[in-house]
């Protein structure tokens, strides 16, 4: 069976409460999205605590095609629909964008803006040997895989970047013992609610899950009160 990962990049956000999420979703369904403007958002789901949705932008781009009757290559513009999604969790005090890096930016911007810049955003770090705690705090079982370190040297002569394969947890916690400030990634297998899942976790605070869509809900849930739970 093919996983498809999910990838989820955290932000941390302070001085927000519920009249301020109130106002934030008040101004998307202001701003919902059609067409004429190309830009928007749909709001999925809401409560007091939670809001999540989607922003869209529409992006012009060319398609080339190959045009039989006249024999030429022709270049047709048309419209392309980037829906990020998103969710601002006043449990954990935490934006949630379900995109890659670069869209991450827009997001957060969009959304600052929207709060009348009310609430601050911070960036959340994944330190490894922190993960690694946390973990093993919850009684939760893992297997690391991964590793890789930046500015790592074999000798005088050679630095840069190196990933590494685990094939025994104790070489890896040694790794991450001796190395953890320069650990910019971890790929583990865990074992949640009799769930065997495998996760990737940055130091730039994005999480990957691969595992099956159905199931996702559930364990995002369980990571994020087993790295940012307990105050």
């Amino acid at each position: 069976m093919i996983l498809t990962p999910v990838t989820i990049n955290f932000k941390k956000i302070n001085d927000i409460d519920t009249h301020i999420l109130s106002t934030i979703v008040e101004k998307m369904n202001i701003q919902k999205y059609n067409t004429q403007e190309g830009y928007g958002y749909v709001v999925k789901n809401q409560d007091a605590n939670h809001v999540s949705g989607y922003l869209i932008i529409d992006y012009p781009t060319y398609i080339t095609e190959f045009d039989m009757t006249e024999m030429i290559i022709k270049k047709t513009k048309t419209t392309k629909k980037s829906a990020i999604e998103f969710l601002i969790d006043m449990d954990y005090n935490l934006i949630e964008i379900y995109s890659d890096k670069k869209n991450v930016v827009r997001v957060i911007n969009e959304i600052g803006k929207l709060s009348d810049y009310a609430m601050s955003i911070e960036n959340i770090y994944f330190k490894a040997n922190d993960v690694i705690k946390k973990l093993n705090s919850e009684h939760i079982e893992y297997e690391l895989k991964n590793i890789r370190m930046r500015d790592f040297s074999i000798n005088r002569y050679t630095i840069g970047s190196f990933f590494v394969k685990v094939l025994e947890n104790h070489e890896g916690i040694r790794l991450i013992n001796e190395y953890n400030p320069t650990i910019t990634y971890i790929g583990l297998n865990l074992s949640i609610n009799n769930n065997e899942i495998s996760v990737g976790l940055y130091e730039s605070g994005a999480l990957r899950i691969y595992n099956k869509l159905e199931d996702s809900t559930e364990i995002i849930s369980v990571l994020k009160e087993t790295l940012f739970g307990g105050g």
